[in-house]
């Protein structure tokens, strides 16, 4: 109940953030022991607070001056299945304080209480315009279309036009869609957008084929919105022209991800078939996708287009540059290959480590350090005995990284596997396995270890220290 309640609080932040300030739970209470309400002693179980007789009593008894006590109150009404609760909801539409009708008509429309629409219909007609416009916004999250008629008169009267579209809309009524064709088509910038926005609760082909069109000749927010409504409603056909779009700049890239990543979702195809594109905002956003989706088996796809990426970059876009002596690639691709080596680390299994650890190499200098930083990473997150089963064919720098992860487990699965380390060339594999082996107490770390002390290596003084610590 406690996080449902705290959900609604941050709710209302939102909707009142320059009147009401909405406390944590012990701010909560000592607001109210500060108003000589409750003692805050009495009232030490937040459940017992929100109690439907504690709530009510504190509702009825109040000043009207204290208010913001009042809207906590109606919020603790939201949550108890008796119907007293929703009825003194209803009474509260007519409070003399305005912020208190405007807060019990949200929340009615918000429990999508049916009981509420006749009083809603009788007070729209002699209220404030805040109220009305209130009351018009809590019948369309109802949904009941006793309030059609209503609505559609108000959407004549231009102060409560906004409203009134993207309510009716709601209703999920034939006539109420034609109503919102019609303002797609020919209606103001803002017509549009609540046309667009509201026609989210209609399942038809017809109108997905008329926000395509429109797609075609929009811009800025208008195009935004119909991105986001086709990204909604799971469009599969409207990736193409979602993707042209983002690339001539009329949509965000936000706008754009935030679509293919709603469309693939039930489709990963429609991301991979990205990663094929020949424009690289385009490959980009699908590898982003398949990172936020989580799909591991789309790894051999990912590691596909980064080695086509690269080829393809050796294939024709590289710039030779005489002064440095080296080769600079567009722009585009490294920030496409980073992404793909981004995804790769989220997807993590052996094929992504291994395809990280050689991109470590690359040739372009921002690509190869970006690499390095995903490989830190992909092990930090990777469970050991994937690491372990692939540290035979990764490079010596990725084989350290391991090693010191595999010592700070102190899992001893391992012993036989790290003791070949021991003699290998690289004197850093050497020592980590040397300390691995004496972090378990296995007397072959000795000899390496005082061997290291004896030539007087640069990891001498941590061998020393740690030969002192193993206690053989």
């Amino acid at each position: 109940m406690e996080n449902e309640l705290n959900f609604f609080l941050n709710e209302l932040v939102n909707y009142f953030p320059n009147r009401i300030d909405f406390p944590s739970k012990d701010k909560l209470f000592a607001h109210l022991a500060k108003k000589e309400i409750i003692s805050v002693s009495n009232y030490l179980d937040f459940d017992d607070f929100v109690s439907y007789e504690n709530s009510r009593d504190i509702c009825r008894n109040v000043n009207s001056d204290c208010s913001k006590t009042k809207l906590y109150c109606i919020y603790a009404y939201s949550f108890f299945n008796n119907p007293k609760c929703i009825d003194d909801l209803i009474g509260m539409i007519n409070d003399p304080d305005d912020s208190i009708r405007a807060i019990a008509i949200y929340t009615l429309g918000q429990l999508k209480i049916n009981k509420a629409v006749p009083v809603l219909l009788q007070e729209i007609e002699n209220n404030v315009p805040m109220i009305k416009n209130e009351i018009i916004v809590a019948l369309g999250k109802i949904g009941d279309i006793a309030a059609y008629e209503k609505l559609r008169e108000l959407m004549l009267e231009e102060e409560f036009n906004i409203q009134s579209i993207i309510a009716l809309g709601r209703l999920g009524t034939i006539d109420g869609l034609k109503i919102l064709v019609k303002y797609i088509k020919t209606g103001t910038e803002n017509q549009k957008c609540a046309a667009i926005y509201a026609s989210n609760n209609f399942k038809s082909k017809k109108l997905n084929e008329i926000l395509l069109r429109q797609l075609e000749n929009s811009s800025g927010f208008v195009a935004n919105i119909i991105v986001y409504i086709l990204g909604e409603k799971k469009v599969e056909s409207a990736v193409k022209d979602i993707i042209a779009k983002y690339i001539l700049e009329h949509i965000s890239k936000d706008v754009a991800f935030s679509a293919i990543l709603s469309i693939s979702k039930n489709n990963i195809d429609i991301a991979i078939s990205l990663l094929k594109d020949n424009d690289p905002p385009a490959r980009l956003i699908g590898a982003k996708v398949l990172g936020k989706i989580n799909n591991k088996s789309a790894v051999p796809d990912i590691i596909e287009a980064f080695e086509n990426e690269y080829i393809f970059t050796l294939g024709g876009m590289i710039l030779d540059s005489e002064e440095s002596g080296s080769d600079i690639f567009a722009m585009d691709d490294i920030f496409v290959l980073e992404e793909y080596l981004n995804t790769l680390t989220q997807l993590g299994g052996s094929d992504a480590i291994i395809c990280i650890d050689k991109s470590c190499s690359h040739e372009n200098n921002a690509v190869s350090m970006y690499a390095m930083e995903c490989i830190k990473r992909v092990i930090k997150k990777e469970n050991i005995k994937v690491l372990m089963k692939n540290i035979e064919n990764v490079t010596d720098a990725t084989k350290s990284l391991i090693l010191e992860k595999l010592i700070t487990l102190k899992n001893d699965n391992y012993i036989e596997n790290i003791f070949e380390f021991l003699h290998d060339t690289n004197t850093d594999l050497s020592f980590l396995s040397a300390m691995y082996l004496g972090s378990h107490k296995d007397k072959r770390a000795m000899g390496k270890l005082s061997e290291i002390v004896g030539i007087k290596h640069e990891l001498a003084e941590q061998a020393q220290t740690y030969i002192s610590a193993m206690g053989f």
